[in-house]
Protein backbone atom coordinates (compact mmCIF):
# COMPACT_ATOMS: atom_id res chain seq x y z
CA UNK A 1 0.00 0.00 0.00
CA UNK A 2 1.69 3.70 -1.57
CA UNK A 3 0.86 6.43 0.65
CA UNK A 4 0.28 9.54 -1.52
CA UNK A 5 2.10 12.34 -1.34
CA UNK A 6 -0.90 14.72 -0.73
CA UNK A 7 -1.49 12.48 2.96
CA UNK A 8 1.99 12.78 4.09
CA UNK A 9 1.61 16.65 3.42
CA UNK A 10 -1.66 16.46 5.10
CA UNK A 11 -0.21 14.73 8.26
CA UNK A 12 2.89 16.38 8.22
CA UNK A 13 0.66 20.41 8.51
CA UNK A 14 -2.21 18.30 10.97
CA UNK A 15 0.84 17.03 13.20
CA UNK A 16 2.64 20.65 12.89
CA UNK A 17 -0.69 22.50 14.24
CA UNK A 18 -1.07 19.82 17.31
CA UNK A 19 2.90 20.79 18.19
CA UNK A 20 2.04 24.38 17.49
CA UNK A 21 -0.98 24.12 19.65
CA UNK A 22 0.30 22.60 22.35
CA UNK A 23 3.83 25.09 22.48
CA UNK A 24 0.97 27.80 22.88
CA UNK A 25 -0.41 25.60 25.76
CA UNK A 26 2.87 25.31 27.79
CA UNK A 27 4.29 29.10 26.67
CA UNK A 28 0.96 30.24 28.26
CA UNK A 29 0.86 27.75 31.19
CA UNK A 30 4.25 28.43 32.29
CA UNK A 31 3.80 32.82 31.79
CA UNK A 32 1.07 31.99 34.35
CA UNK A 33 3.20 30.31 36.77
CA UNK A 34 5.65 33.16 36.41
CA UNK A 35 3.03 35.51 37.30
CA UNK A 36 2.00 33.46 40.25
CA UNK A 37 5.56 33.16 41.64
CA UNK A 38 5.92 36.85 41.03
CA UNK A 39 2.55 37.35 43.18
CA UNK A 40 4.04 35.26 45.71
CA UNK A 41 7.03 37.25 46.30
CA UNK A 42 4.99 40.29 46.74
CA UNK A 43 2.67 38.72 49.25
CA UNK A 44 5.54 37.78 51.26
CA UNK A 45 6.56 41.69 50.94
CA UNK A 46 3.21 42.54 51.87
CA UNK A 47 3.70 40.57 54.82
CA UNK A 48 6.57 41.57 55.70
CA UNK A 49 5.87 45.07 55.58
CA UNK A 50 2.52 45.26 57.70
CA UNK A 51 4.69 44.17 60.55
CA UNK A 52 6.12 47.28 59.99
CA UNK A 53 3.16 49.41 59.62
CA UNK A 54 1.87 48.92 63.04
CA UNK A 55 2.10 52.02 65.39
CA UNK A 56 4.09 50.16 68.21
CA UNK A 57 3.25 52.59 70.74
CA UNK A 58 0.27 51.30 70.55
CA UNK A 59 0.81 47.60 70.73
CA UNK A 60 1.41 45.02 74.03
CA UNK A 61 4.76 43.78 73.89
CA UNK A 62 3.14 40.57 72.43
CA UNK A 63 2.08 41.77 69.35
CA UNK A 64 5.08 43.78 69.15
CA UNK A 65 7.16 40.75 69.21
CA UNK A 66 4.69 38.80 67.07
CA UNK A 67 5.06 41.74 64.49
CA UNK A 68 8.75 41.99 64.45
CA UNK A 69 8.87 38.27 63.70
CA UNK A 70 6.10 38.44 60.88
CA UNK A 71 8.42 41.49 59.23
CA UNK A 72 11.07 39.07 59.24
CA UNK A 73 9.32 36.05 58.27
CA UNK A 74 7.81 37.85 55.34
CA UNK A 75 11.68 38.81 54.22
CA UNK A 76 12.50 35.50 54.45
CA UNK A 77 10.23 34.27 52.24
CA UNK A 78 10.13 37.03 50.09
CA UNK A 79 14.13 36.06 49.42
CA UNK A 80 13.70 32.57 49.56
CA UNK A 81 11.72 32.54 46.01
CA UNK A 82 13.30 35.75 44.89
CA UNK A 83 15.58 33.59 42.52
CA UNK A 84 12.76 32.49 40.35
CA UNK A 85 10.75 35.60 39.96
CA UNK A 86 10.85 37.93 37.25
CA UNK A 87 12.83 40.27 39.30
CA UNK A 88 16.03 38.01 39.70
CA UNK A 89 18.06 39.97 37.68
CA UNK A 90 17.60 43.21 39.62
CA UNK A 91 20.23 42.01 42.41
CA UNK A 92 19.98 45.41 43.97
CA UNK A 93 16.38 44.59 45.08
CA UNK A 94 18.02 40.94 46.56
CA UNK A 95 20.22 42.81 48.28
CA UNK A 96 17.95 45.39 50.09
CA UNK A 97 16.28 42.92 51.19
CA UNK A 98 18.67 40.23 52.44
CA UNK A 99 20.40 43.74 53.78
CA UNK A 100 17.28 43.98 56.29
CA UNK A 101 16.90 40.93 57.31
CA UNK A 102 20.04 40.52 58.48
CA UNK A 103 19.82 43.95 60.14
CA UNK A 104 16.50 42.97 61.98
CA UNK A 105 18.20 39.53 63.27
CA UNK A 106 21.42 41.37 64.73
CA UNK A 107 19.10 44.24 65.97
CA UNK A 108 16.83 41.46 67.65
CA UNK A 109 19.95 40.19 69.16
CA UNK A 110 21.49 43.23 70.41
CA UNK A 111 18.13 44.89 71.71
CA UNK A 112 15.28 42.64 72.49
CA UNK A 113 13.04 45.79 72.57
CA UNK A 114 11.48 44.99 68.85
CA UNK A 115 10.61 48.67 68.62
CA UNK A 116 12.21 49.43 64.60
CA UNK A 117 13.57 52.44 64.31
CA UNK A 118 13.08 54.54 61.39
CA UNK A 119 10.00 51.95 60.37
CA UNK A 120 8.03 54.59 58.05
CA UNK A 121 11.41 55.10 55.96
CA UNK A 122 11.88 51.37 56.06
CA UNK A 123 8.49 50.37 54.92
CA UNK A 124 8.02 53.37 51.91
CA UNK A 125 11.66 52.82 50.84
CA UNK A 126 11.00 48.97 50.22
CA UNK A 127 7.96 49.02 48.39
CA UNK A 128 9.47 51.91 46.32
CA UNK A 129 11.86 49.26 45.51
CA UNK A 130 9.44 46.71 44.50
CA UNK A 131 7.65 48.98 42.28
CA UNK A 132 10.72 50.64 40.28
CA UNK A 133 13.37 47.93 40.72
CA UNK A 134 14.98 49.65 37.92
CA UNK A 135 16.07 52.10 40.03
CA UNK A 136 19.44 51.41 40.88
CA UNK A 137 20.01 54.62 42.69
CA UNK A 138 17.42 54.00 45.21
CA UNK A 139 18.44 50.34 46.13
CA UNK A 140 22.07 52.02 46.60
CA UNK A 141 20.82 54.35 49.20
CA UNK A 142 18.28 51.81 50.92
CA UNK A 143 21.65 49.59 51.05
CA UNK A 144 24.01 52.14 52.45
CA UNK A 145 21.44 53.42 55.15
CA UNK A 146 21.11 49.83 56.01
CA UNK A 147 24.86 49.52 56.50
CA UNK A 148 24.77 52.51 58.56
CA UNK A 149 22.01 50.91 60.92
CA UNK A 150 24.35 48.04 61.46
CA UNK A 151 27.74 49.91 62.05
CA UNK A 152 25.90 52.03 64.80
CA UNK A 153 24.17 48.67 66.50
CA UNK A 154 27.21 47.27 66.65
CA UNK A 155 28.91 50.32 68.14
CA UNK A 156 26.15 50.13 70.95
Amino acid sequence: MKISRRTIQALLILLLLIISVSLLMVMSEKNAMQKRVDQNFVEAISDSMSGLSKDYSMLSNEEKIKNYYQTICGLKNAQNCFHITSYKEKEGMFEALNGLYIYLLEYDHKNNDYEIEDKSYIYDTIWKIVGQPENEELTTEFNSFIENKKKILNNR
